[in-house]
């Protein structure tokens, strides 16, 4: 009997592992993303998709847009283009919004960080700061910061084509993103938010960002 208890005791435990592996860091239903775990909810409209991911995890959501619109030469030709996305991070930290903006934009100078939600930024390569203003989001002090993040489009071409022959079959276009990266504390949580899209879109998605951030709330809030 005590060796089928030990046995019992094994695969309950075995079996609640496995069912807190497969927890999600958040649950989208009609239209709302709540991440019960950190306590807050967003409103999210029709036209973002939303992806969720298994406990523990430092990206608590990714939103991508549905109905996006695309640069007229990558249409025609093909090539890279941005697809506008939010994405939200959080950890247990004791950092101050200040103190994590000052350490990316140092680690931007080196190219290289250790810290693990920095490095999913992907603005370490070829990131650039911009600007920074003290704001508020959801009740919370907030630090919102500008970047832009540079690359070069390829456009593949018909070196036979008369329009093209000068390109030998390649166009590089050096282009970028613009980043809005939102910092702040709630409670005892660190969480940064990054908005991106492409330099000519942003002014269109600035406002979709600025309708999903405002939406977020805290269920702590004026407790």
């Amino acid at each position: 009997m005590p060796a089928l208890r030990i046995l019992i005791v094994l695969v309950l435990s075995f079996l609640s592992s496995m069912a807190s592996a497969k927890q999600k860091s958040a649950e989208f239903k009609d239209g709302k993303l709540t991440d019960s775990s950190l306590g807050y909810s967003l409103q999210i409209p029709k036209n973002w998709r939303v992806k969720t991911f298994e406990e523990p995890s430092l990206i608590r959501a990714m939103l991508i847009k549905k109905n996006y619109e695309v640069n007229r030469e990558v249409k025609d030709l093909g090539g890279d283009f941005t697809i506008p996305e939010i994405r939200l991070f959080s950890r247990p930290d004791t950092i101050s919004p200040a103190g994590f903006v000052e350490e990316l934009k140092r680690s931007l100078l080196s190219h290289k960080s250790e810290d693990r939600i920095i490095n999913q930024l992907e603005l370490l390569l070829t990131g650039e700061y911009l600007s920074a203003q003290e704001t508020e989001i959801a009740g919370n002090k907030c630090i919102q910061t500008l970047f832009r993040r540079n690359y070069t489009r390829e456009l593949q071409v018909d070196p036979f084509d008369p329009k093209y022959r000068q390109y030998g079959g390649l166009i590089a276009r050096n282009e970028y993103d613009v980043h809005e990266i939102y910092v702040f504390r709630s409670g005892d949580n660190l969480f940064v938010i990054q908005a991106f899209a492409e330099r000519e879109f942003y002014p269109g998605n600035k406002e979709e960002f600025a309708k999903i951030l405002g939406s977020l709330t805290f269920a702590n809030a004026g407790k």
